[in-house]
């Protein structure tokens, strides 16, 4: 008899979404995730988890993504999309959070941004999803997180680009800004592990 997957990944084909596909799979068993081009997530469905094919800006594809699912993952960003992208990104939430309450989905855990927003469009739109996702979802766990480093971090790729042309440079006073870098694994076992912890149900950590 065919397991349900108990785990929904939206952005599965990212670089934090693809780990942790692999990290639950391994370990809590069947994945399904939710991708906007199949032939994109070829080595996702090659590992035997179970794709959804669909769109978070088309709230009707949607449907019976979060059947049988108890915990959803949001991983989605939609800066990739060029200009628009903070109501690319609070469309995508309303539509994802009440398809997840419709469907009965008893968590959504989100890994936002962490930083002064006030200073950063990025970074208030990071913080609008979550606030759309707690109000008009299943109860939220909202993790916040600055640089991640490991291969294939777009954010590191980008700093060590600059540091390896640029090695001396008059910059702007935002590059002043502190920031907390976190490893790529140390990222995923705080996702993977929060939804364990009751407490952190309609919290930000």
């Amino acid at each position: 008899m065919e397991i349900a997957p108990r785990t929904l990944i939206a952005g599965a084909t990212g670089f934090i979404g693809a780990r942790l596909a692999s990290s639950l799979a391994d370990r809590d068993g069947p994945v399904r995730c939710l991708v906007r081009d199949r032939a994109k997530a070829h080595s996702l469905e090659a590992a035997g988890l179970e794709l959804h094919v669909g769109d978070i800006t088309d709230a009707e594809s949607l449907d019976g993504a979060g059947r049988d699912i108890e915990i959803a993952y949001y991983l989605v960003h939609a800066m990739a999309g060029g200009t628009g992208f903070a109501e690319r990104e609070r469309s995508g939430a309303l539509n994802f959070a009440r398809m997840a309450k419709r469907e009965g989905i008893g968590r959504i855990v989100y890994l936002g941004g962490l930083g002064d927003e006030s200073e950063s469009a990025h970074l208030r739109s990071r913080h609008e999803t979550a606030r759309v996702l707690a109000a008009e979802g299943p109860p939220l766990t909202y993790f916040r997180a600055a640089m991640v480093v490991g291969a294939g971090s777009e954010s590191y790729r980008t700093l060590r680009y600059l540091v390896g042309r640029l090695p001396v440079m008059i910059a702007p006073s935002w590059l002043r800004t502190p920031t907390q870098p976190i490893g790529i694994d140390a990222v995923v076992e705080y996702l993977r592990r929060g939804p364990e912890v009751p407490e952190s149900a309609g919290r930000e950590v």
